[in-house]
């Protein structure tokens, strides 16, 4: 946190995605006070997973995975429709 955070008032957050290839990604976050001013951000590291390995870890056919990337995963270009 930069400067105090009130709680029970309204905020902006946003998270973008900075790189990412196979096997990792960045993230990172803001949040801001509703003037604009920034009160806090983040960054963040994540290891992606093959969707079979994920399929196994949550017990899931790997065709129900790749239907849910292809309906609601970003692209490039913004959201699937």
């Amino acid at each position: 946190y930069l400067r105090p955070v009130w709680t029970n008032t309204d905020l902006h957050v946003e998270g973008y995605l900075v790189s990412h290839d196979e096997r990792d990604a960045i993230l990172r976050s803001t949040l801001c006070s509703p003037d604009g001013v920034l009160q806090a951000e983040a960054q963040s590291k994540w290891k992606l997973l093959p969707l079979s390995s994920l399929a196994k870890i949550v017990r899931v056919d790997e065709s129900v995975l790749e239907q849910f990337v292809a309906r609601y995963v970003l692209s490039d270009r913004g959201p699937r429709p």
